[in-house]
């Protein structure tokens, strides 16, 4: 009989402590930003070091030759690394740094090596993931014939209030990202299970739900505290890689590719309903806002499955183009819009009639498309080609495009439908686009290739 297990109303303390009792901890560390310098310096890490009471682990720097100037400009993913549960006392950083004069080019290059020990008090429980904030400081010593030394802070964090939170699933990483927006900086992470990928937030209960396509698990957390309240298991095999709820956000919904199946499954009880076969591959999950029907992208039998919320069944399968992978509904057109990754077609269904109404050419593969309420457009996230494509459906045009970060995944737009949030994995980052300038106007760090964002 299959069962999903609930780590807080159906596992006893004992089986969770044995459980958690073999699970690595996390750590991970950015570098804050800094003051912009008059001098262009580039920064190599070439050794980072935990010490904890009885042992030291090598992390792996994920940034290398960092110019001061950047730096300047945005936070900073420096390393993270799974680590044994336990306290740790200092973090070692051996680097160099080369100083080169902006103002006169026949300057003489200046460069130091130097071992920098910080000071830490942390403890690590089992499971649990830790953010280590780091502000780089250059200092002129007292005699001038001697190189400038550097410092590292550490820097404390607070969560700012929901209205400035969101969440990005690190499929990389094994974690999620709190990311702080009016700061435009990433202020804290929780582990969650392997390959996070798909994301849903019920508003009525404050529950966010973490698709792990490399556990067959979901993980659910509390938006109100970050804690982590419990963990779903699937089947075996599942390889769940998104996740939506009802209108009425009583019912979840697991899109598994692994299985070519959906999981439905009581929101607040974290109970089993239903599993319902749909097409081969299914990437992507989404709920009608203005009905009862959800809608689920097969990437590899090239079609759209639509089940029924209220009867949990399969009630009509309609075609799209090559490798469906992701779907929006723009509910004042009534219309879902089908992105292809590999035919470079929009699919336009309309929500109401439940039929292909047209297939609009983009001509490029589309990973994700997010609709604008405001104007109509659609902003699609060509991923092989780095940039976001603005598209007029009603004329079947493409507008402009906009440039981001490396192997953009995912896109949304914030609540205010002002700002687009590009997940954008091939460059560790989440790229802001602003509507009115057309353009990136903020880079946020994120964990290893981030995949989705949500918001509270």
């Amino acid at each position: 009989m299959r069962q999903l297990i609930s780590a807080f109303c159906l596992l006893s303390l004992l089986d969770l402590a044995s459980t958690q009792a073999q699970e690595s901890s996390q750590v991970v560390l950015y570098l804050e930003r800094i003051p912009l310098p008059a001098t262009e310096t580039v920064l190599s890490f070439e050794r980072i070091e935990l010490h904890g009471a009885a042992e030291s682990f090598h992390l792996l720097p994920l940034a290398t030759n960092l110019r001061a100037r950047d730096l300047a400009k945005r936070q900073v993913l420096l390393s993270e690394a799974e680590v044994p549960p336990g306290d740790y006392q200092n973090l070692l950083l051996a680097i160099s740094v080369r100083v080169e004069p902006l103002a006169d080019e026949d300057s003489i290059r200046l460069s130091y090596s130097q071992e920098v020990i910080v000071p830490l008090d942390i403890n690590l429980g089992p499971g649990a993931a830790r953010a280590i904030f780091l502000r780089w400081e250059q200092t002129a010593p007292a005699d001038t014939t001697q190189p400038p030394f550097s410092v590292f802070h550490l820097v404390r964090k607070k969560m700012p209030p929901l209205t400035s939170q969101a969440y990005v699933s690190n499929e990389g990483s094994g974690n999620l990202s709190f990311l702080d927006l009016q700061a435009g900086e990433v202020v804290g992470c929780v582990r969650v299970g392997p390959k996070p990928r798909g994301l849903v937030i019920s508003r009525q209960t404050g529950l966010l739900y973490v698709a792990n396509s490399g556990s067959n698990t979901i993980s659910v957390m509390d938006v109100r505290t970050q804690q982590l309240r419990g963990e779903i298991t699937l089947d075996f095999g599942d390889e769940p890689q998104a996740l939506c709820l009802s209108r009425n956000e009583r019912q979840l919904f697991s899109a598994n590719r692994g299985s070519n199946s959906v999981t439905v499954m009581d929101a607040r009880l974290f109970t089993f309903l239903t599993k319902v076969s749909v097409g081969t591959a299914p990437l992507d999950i989404a709920a009608d806002p203005a009905g009862d029907w959800i809608y689920v992208a097969n990437s590899l039998s090239d079609d759209i499955s639509i089940l029924n919320s209220q009867t949990l069944s399969l009630a009509y399968t309609l075609p799209a183009g090559s490798f469906p992978a992701a779907i929006e509904f723009a509910e004042s057109q009534k219309a879902a819009y089908v992105a292809n990754m590999r035919s470079g077609f929009i699919t336009q269904i309309n929500s109401q009639q439940i039929a292909v109404s047209s297939q609009l050419n983009l001509s490029r593969g589309i990973s994700d498309i997010a609709a604008d309420a405001f104007t109509g457009t659609l902003y699609c996230a060509i991923e092989s080609m780095d940039y976001i494509s603005i598209f007029k459906p009603s004329l079947n045009i493409e507008l402009t495009q906009i440039a981001a970060g490396r192997s953009p995944r995912r896109v949304a737009f914030d609540p205010q439908g002002r700002l687009l949030y590009v997940c954008c994995s091939g460059s560790n980052e989440v790229s802001v686009i602003n509507k009115v300038s057309g353009r990136a106007e903020r880079v946020i760090a994120a964990g290893q290739n981030p995949f989705m964002i949500v918001f509270p």
